[in-house]
Formats: C-alpha cells, sequence, structure tokens
C-alpha cells in the first residue's frame, strides 16, 4: 500500500486509470480532479494534471501543505470529464502515517 508522511509537502500521487486492465487513453479529458476522502470523513476535490499525454492513462497531484495533516487511511477516486464520457473510477486507498522527530 502507498504510504505518505504526515504534513508531507510536494508528494506526488500518480494514478493510471485503466479500462479491462488496461491504461485508457485519456488525453481528450477536459476535466481531471481526484476527490480524497480523509480518516475524518471528509472529502475534498482537488485538480489533478496529465502525468504526460495523458495517452498511458496517468493523472498526477502534488500534495500541499493541508492535504496530509491527519493520519490514518485515505481514500481517492479518480473524476475524468471527456467529449463523449464523464464520471468516477473505482476507490485507491493510501495511509498517512506519523512522521519522526529529531532534536538535535
Amino acid at each position: 500500500m502507498t504510504e505518505f508522511g504526515v504534513g508531507d509537502i510536494g508528494n506526488i500521487l500518480i494514478l493510471t486509470v485503466l479500462e479491462n486492465d488496461v491504461a485508457k487513453d485519456i488525453s481528450n479529458a477536459t476535466t481531471k480532479e481526484y476527490f480524497i476522502k480523509r480518516p475524518n470523513e471528509v472529502s475534498v476535490k482537488v485538480t489533478a494534471a496529465f502525468n504526460s499525454t495523458g495517452a498511458d492513462g496517468k493523472l498526477k497531484y502534488v500534495f500541499i501543505a493541508t492535504d496530509l495533516d491527519i493520519v490514518g487511511l485515505y481514500e481517492v477516486q479518480v473524476s475524468l470529464v471527456t467529449p463523449s464520457w464523464s464520471g468516477k473510477s473505482s476507490s485507491f486507498f493510501f495511509t498517512v502515517r506519523e512522521t519522526l522527530s529529531v532534536t538535535v
């Protein structure tokens, strides 16, 4: 399972949209979003971007300061709008864990 540390900034979550276990060409998507449900059951919508051209089905999101501030299990779904289709993917889960503090 994918893990991030609480408070991590700049980490990238890359997800691949599959259809019948094959990467789907999503290069014509006009809206690309991740819906992220946090451990406290609050959901947020963030704008995703193609990791390259979208032909490989890959989307990415770069976490900002307030995204990963709760330890626990997060659920994410991809939401796409294309000229011929719109909808959400199945769920993907990742964990946010405590990070170690170092005193020198």
